[in-house]
This record gives C-alpha cells, sequence and structure tokens, in this order.
C-alpha cells in the first residue's frame, strides 16, 4: 500500500502518572496515535459550544437589526417634524432644541448599533472558523479510525479464511482417515472370520 497510514486509538481512561506516555508502534507502512477519550469529548463539548454561541449571536444581531430599523424610522419621523416645525421655530424653539437633541441621541446610539452588529459579524466568523477547525480536526480522527478499523476487519477476514480453509482440509483428511478405518475394519473382520474358519478346521482334522 502506497503512502503512510495513521492509526488513531482513543483511550478511555487517562493514566494517572503525569509521565506516561501513550505506547506508540510504528511500522514501515504505519503510525500509531491516541486520542484520550475524555479529550475526545471535550472537542465535541466544545464544537457544541461553538454552536450554541454561534446561535445566540445570530439572534442578537436580528435584535440589533430590528432596533436599528427601528431607529432609523424614528430618527425619519424627528426629521420630518424637524422640517414641518422649521416655520414655527420662533414659538417652539424648546421643543426644536429638543428634538435635535434627541436626534443626536439616536444618531449616537445608531453609530453605536451599528459597531456593535460589526464586532458580532467578526466575531461569528470567528465562531465559524473554530467551528470549521473542530469539525475538520473531527472528521480527521474519525476518518483515521474507520481506516484502523476497516484494517483490523480485512485482517481478521484474512485469518478467518485461513482458518477456514485449513478446516476444510482437515474435514477431509478426516473423511480420509475415516474411509481408511473402515476399510480397515472390515478386511480385519475378514480375516478375524478366516482364522475362525481355520482353527475350527485343524480342530476337526485333529490338527
Amino acid at each position: 500500500m502506497p503512502g503512510h497510514g495513521r492509526r488513531v486509538y482513543i483511550e478511555t481512561v487517562r493514566p494517572r502518572s503525569p509521565h506516561h506516555t501513550p505506547y506508540r508502534r510504528h511500522s514501515l507502512s504505519e503510525t500509531s496515535s491516541f486520542v484520550f477519550r475524555d479529550e475526545f469529548d471535550d472537542m465535541q463539548e466544545r464544537e457544541s459550544a461553538l454552536l450554541r454561541q454561534n446561535h445566540i449571536l445570530q439572534a442578537q444581531i436580528q435584535v440589533k437589526d430590528r432596533e436599528l430599523t427601528a431607529l432609523d424610522r424614528e430618527n425619519q419621523e424627528l426629521r420630518r417634524s424637524l422640517e414641518s416645525s422649521s416655520d414655527i421655530e420662533s414659538r417652539q424653539g424648546q421643543k426644536m432644541r429638543d428634538l435635535r437633541k434627541k436626534n443626536v441621541r439616536l444618531e449616537n446610539e445608531n453609530g453605536r448599533l451599528e459597531s456593535d452588529n460589526d464586532g458580532l459579524k467578526i466575531r461569528i466568523r470567528e465562531l465559524l472558523r473554530m467551528l470549521k477547525d473542530a469539525t475538520d480536526e473531527r472528521v480527521r480522527i474519525l476518518k483515521e479510525e474507520v481506516g484502523s478499523l476497516n484494517k483490523q476487519v480485512t485482517e481478521w477476514r484474512r485469518r478467518y479464511e485461513d482458518v477456514d480453509r485449513r478446516l476444510k482440509r482437515f474435514r477431509e483428511n478426516l473423511d480420509d482417515h475415516i474411509e481408511t478405518n473402515r476399510v480397515l475394519t472390515a478386511e480385519n473382520e475378514v480375516l478375524r472370520r478366516n482364522l475362525e474358519l481355520e482353527e475350527r478346521l485343524r480342530r476337526r482334522h485333529g490338527y
């Protein structure tokens, strides 16, 4: 088989000794490595946590988008109010100043929400990258484990076929021995009868 294979073994119990090193067996065609079961489980837990956090961030982005839409709508209404109120500014100066302040506040809030939204999008990209890396690593380990299991199945199938061939030969030899034994038994019975007959003839003739 070309190239070198890699076999992964998953330890279900972590060794107590801190200096314990999992036994690695090397050959010309493959290398073996170990992944502890708790490390493999921890990898799956981190993957699940990343998925949950991703869903949460997606929901937060949707909420922020709705808030931005509402703020934009309110901002437009305020602008229309400012435009319609320009002809009576002298009588409603205080109201106009309040509206301008509110408009500034809404624009600042809008900017803050947009900044938060950008930060959430960056975080989602990071989480997606981490999730992809974790998934790729998990798939790689599973593929190596499946490859190792396939090799074991192939080896056991070869051994089974070898034992089956040997068993067939044994049965054939056993059948031959049984037939030979049957023939010898029949011949022995014929000889025994001949000896008995010869003995009776001797006695009859006084030999």
